[in-house]
């Protein structure tokens, strides 16, 4: 275990534990953890990422897809958007 006080005196030695020696420590807040520090796998947390951006563009425009027909149906028919905008810009 590791207090953030000693964390932020000692920060580049500890990062330097874990990435070379592998090293885990517990992160502690007056005296109750409160994180975990650990080493990662580059590649494996890449791949996350990469999986994780491409789920989020897609449920993305599927979200936007939902939203421009929520706004179609609800538009007052008498009210074309550029008419509104102009409203709004005056």
């Amino acid at each position: 275990m590791i207090g953030v006080r000693e964390l932020k005196e000692q920060a580049t030695r500890i990062l330097q534990r874990v990435r070379e020696e592998k090293a885990e420590y517990i992160i502690t807040y007056q005296g109750r953890p409160i994180a975990i520090l650990m080493p990662v796998d580059a590649a494996q947390v890449e791949a996350a990422m990469v999986e994780a951006g491409r789920r989020a563009v897609s449920g993305g425009w599927a979200a936007y897809a939902r939203l421009a027909e929520e706004i179609r149906r609800a538009w007052p028919q008498e009210h074309s958007a550029q008419t509104t905008l102009d409203e709004v810009r005056r």
